[in-house]
């Protein structure tokens, strides 16, 4: 029997609607989505960012002091962060005294009811509607990508009950929390995501909605363009689209040209490409060229470096990009290429480097980069590599480096200890899902579903902050100006995030990881076959 695209439905028990909307199946859909549900969690999940090769990490300890003293300290409750550096100085910006969503040792606390509450365009005088809106990655075991994830409607309407219950809500206000699902897999795909997006804006009139297993295409538009609702998740859009949002577009991960321009800055700036001859590969799916020479070419250019070659791979409007591909490789050899940045896609990457393998292309030859532009900084896609490459690809890409924004395989450093933030969260989902799962960061089978707890946990509170500090009877304006001047917000591994007027995205802070092929330390072989790992320390972006 066929599964609804879209379905919604109200999470208090006995008034479940649900709606259909359309039918299908088709692959194009991972490709957006492995990104926002898995590259968002700080190394697959992990709790910690590195300060050092062996993955070693701290997290922040909520004992600032009040108040000012005679050094002129700032008046205020902040954290201290063993690690120093910049993760202490981002401390040092976010004063937990402002609000009740703020601890880092309890999710929420107690606060009062306004005593004069009143319905707004944004919210009714008893509650506010905050809408999950959830892509079925299960759906996409179907085709090889197996999503360990655990039950992502139950972790946003654990965290949401907990307010409710344990805090009294919001200013007196209940959560009243619904969820939207969109199938992963449809013939109708774009379709079925404004569907959607109709739903949480026009049918439930949601002020804000969240999301942690991907949204993409026209109904990012539609909910934070052609809507006001403040869509707060790990997905990633371009440049134009989170600007022309006018701040509703709240992803805690870089945009799509962002991405790229993060990995070619960073490497200037190391001076890891001078003297290089490079060579820059990438699809002509729409958008693509576009984010690649916005971002990544920009920035080689600007630095006056020697881009040699540059190659458009052929897709012919579908997901496999290979017209061209052997001519590119060709070419690689014949122009003596030794850096190579391969921006293809999860099933495209792996048939073009089996054809450098073929041609003789050795490892250590061409040292090739990427950035997490489709999602190739994190384990779960480039694992694919190896799946759908061979294992000559794969020795081929063994030592690639990628530069991101959250510290991917971490937990796997000897020494790796457990944010504050994250073990907070753990616990709380832990002793209060009426399902009964329990995961943890530091163990390798549970790392993923881990990290989507911190996920779920981070967006649920970033929603519940924005509303305290709109006021006590918040407009869907007052809502948007809170988003916009929020500052500092908690997130896995407590990389440092801020959102502020005319900053496109949350995280501060980039990675160098190595892609290793077999994974190093991996405690079941059989199943995590590469990985990759964390190389130095964390640094800020160059903004």
């Amino acid at each position: 029997m066929s599964v609804p695209s879209v379905t919604w439905r109200d999470e208090h028990p006995g008034n479940d609607l649900m709606k259909r909307v359309r039918r299908g199946a088709t692959l194009i859909l991972a490709l957006g989505l492995i990104a926002a549900a898995c590259g968002d969690d700080g190394g697959g999940g992990s709790g910690g960012a590195s300060t050092g090769t062996t993955g070693s990490s701290s997290g922040a300890t909520a004992t600032g002091a009040t108040g000012t003293g005679a050094s002129g300290a700032a008046k205020g409750v902040f954290a201290t962060d063993p690690r120093g550096g910049i993760y202490d100085a981002f401390q040092k910006t976010f004063d937990r005294s402002k609000d009740p969503f703020s601890s880092l040792t309890e999710f929420c606390t107690s606060n009062p009811a306004a005593a004069n509450r009143k319905a707004t365009d944004a919210v009714s005088a008893d509650s506010i509607v905050i809408v999950n809106l959830r892509t079925k990655l299960e759906q996409l075991e179907k085709i090889g990508f197996a999503l360990p994830l655990g039950d992502n409607n139950e972790m946003y309407r654990t965290f949401f009950t907990y307010i409710n219950e344990k805090c009294g809500g919001i200013r007196g206000r209940k959560i009243d929390y619904k969820i939207v699902e969109v199938n992963s897999q449809s013939t109708t795909l774009d379709a079925d995501r404004r569907a959607a997006c109709i739903a949480v804006t026009e049918d439930l009139k949601a002020p804000i909605a969240v999301n942690s297993t991907g949204f993409a295409g026209t109904g990012l538009q539609c909910l934070t363009i052609e809507h006001d609702t403040i869509f707060i998740t790990s997905t990633s859009d371009t440049n134009q689209t989170t600007i022309d949002s006018k701040g509703r577009m709240t992803s805690i991960a870089p945009t799509l040209s962002e991405y790229t321009k993060n990995l070619g800055d960073d490497l200037v700036k190391q001076g890891t490409l001078t003297g290089k001859r490079i060579a820059v590969v990438y699809p002509d799916t729409p958008g693509y060229p576009e984010a690649i020479k916005e971002g990544l070419i920009a920035s080689l250019k600007k630095a006056g470096l020697n881009i040699v070659q540059e190659d458009v791979i052929g897709c012919k409007g579908g997901s496999s990009c290979g017209d061209g591909t052997p001519a590119s490789v060709d070419k690689l050899i014949s122009n003596k290429i030794d850096v190579l940045f391969p921006a293809l896609n999860v099933v495209s990457l792996p048939g073009y480097l089996k054809e450098m393998a073929t041609k003789g292309i050795k490892n250590g030859q061409i040292q090739m980069y990427q950035s997490n532009y489709n999602s190739q900084a994190g384990d779960l896609v480039s694992s694919k590599i190896v799946d759908f490459g061979g294992a000559e690809a794969a020795a081929l890409y063994n030592g690639t480096i990628a530069i991101d924004t959250t510290p991917t395989g971490d937990y796997r450093g000897t020494d790796f200890k457990k944010s504050e933030w994250n073990t907070m969260c753990e616990k709380v989902y832990s002793e209060n899902n009426k399902v009964g799962e329990k995961f943890d960061l530091t163990i390798e089978t549970e790392n993923s579903q881990a990290g989507a707890v911190g996920s779920a946990c981070t967006f649920a509170r970033l929603a519940a902050r924005i509303v305290y500090l709109a006021g006590e009877n918040p407009t869907r304006a007052d809502l948007l100006k809170a988003k916009e001047n929020i500052g500092a917000v908690d997130s896995n591994a407590q990389i440092p995030a801020t959102f502020k007027p005319g900053k496109l995205s949350g995280w501060d802070m980039l990675f160098t990881l190595k892609w290793n092929s077999p994974c190093p330390g991996t405690k079941t072989p059989d199943k995590v076959k590469t990985c990759f790992t964390v190389v130095g320390t964390g640094r800020a972006i160059a903004r």
